[in-house]
Formats: structure tokens, sequence, C-alpha cells
């Protein structure tokens, strides 16, 4: 997959990995390596993102990793214009490197990642009313999805879908812009009274 198609995915779901938490698991990414497809999901318990990606060659499980981590390899690769995201895991350590030469051993947080998946409403669900949300958390998620979505007159366009005062929001760009990028979503949990 290309440098920037997967740096544009780690950008947009770091937004949601928690910073300050007692759950060690919450504080990074987690990379699900497939057969058929790489996601990325990062999450604090509030919000949920995650992104779809191609898949990559020789790498199989899934990996927690750290915030630190992540930062390092937008500092180190987002300036890449060029090039792939080559991955390898050797059993004891995954690293990622790029055709330059670049080479990171990414920081793996031990522990389990929630079943994620379980937290993502249903795109079929009744729309009803607004739940009571976080303006904080839903303007962060606008900002985290806004460069995935493909403009519309200028503007990136937004689904989102709402299923009444407990529910969570499910966020959603109408068209995605880079074509590497198959799924993108963003879960907003509603504010607890």
């Amino acid at each position: 997959m290309d440098m920037q198609s997967f740096i544009s995915a780690l950008r947009f779901v770091s937004h949601a990995s928690a910073v300050r938490d007692v759950r060690h698991y919450l504080k990074g990414v987690l990379f699900e390596f497939s057969a058929d497809k790489l996601v990325l999901v990062g999450c604090d318990g509030a919000r949920l993102a995650a992104v779809t990606l191609p898949p990559v060659d020789d790498v199989q499980g899934s990996f927690i990793v750290s915030n630190a981590s992540v930062k390092q390899i937008v500092s180190m690769f987002g300036k890449d214009k060029t090039g792939d995201a080559l991955f390898k895991n050797d059993g004891k350590q995954l690293a990622l490197s790029s055709i330059f030469g670049a080479s990171y051993n990414l920081e793996v947080t031990d522990g389990t990642y929630p079943d994620w998946r379980r937290v993502v409403p249903a795109g079929s669900r009744e729309i009803t009313t607004m739940p009571q949300i976080s303006p904080v958390l839903l303007g962060d998620a606008c900002k985290a999805i806004a460069p995935l979505c493909q403009l519309i007159k200028g503007i990136p366009s937004i689904r989102i879908l709402a299923a009444g005062e407990g529910n969570s929001v499910l966020m959603r760009p109408r068209s995605i812009a880079n074509p590497q990028l198959t799924d993108v979503l963003v879960v907003v949990q509603p504010t607890r009274v």
C-alpha cells in the first residue's frame, strides 16, 4: 500500500485513541492484519475510528501499537510523498519501512483490544432524534474524517446516522477520496448525564 494512504489512515484513527486511561490497551492503535485487508482502529471508550486498507503481504495477526510509536511513524514517514509502506513481522517485532531505507520497529502493547465491531451501529437502523453528544468529541470526529472525504462542491461530505437518545452516532464519508481506503467510520458515544 502506498505510504501516504497509510499515514492519512493512521492520522485519522489516532485521533480517537486514548491518551489518559487506566486501560493501557486503549492507549494505542489496533493494527488488524488479515489475508484480505489491514484494519486500523483507535478508541478511547467514548469514540471509535476505524479504516480499512489493502492487505499487507506476509503479516497476519493483531497488534496494539502504542501512541508513542504512532507519533513516531507519522513524524518519520509522513513527509514521504511516494513509495510504499512495507511491514515485516519476524515473530518478535513488527517493523515498518519505506523504499527510501527508513525503518522503524513499532512498540507493541501487551493486552487484548476490545471487540470494537460490537459497538459499530448498523447502518440500517431507524433514524430518530440525535442523542446528547459532546460537541468537542463530535467536532474532533468531523475534523479527523474530513481529510478522507471526497469533496463535493469544495466541501467534505459526511453522513451522520443517529438512532435516539441512548445510542451512539455513526459517521462515514459520503464518498472516500483515497481509493486505497475501502471503509472509513467514526463512532461517538452519547454523553452520560
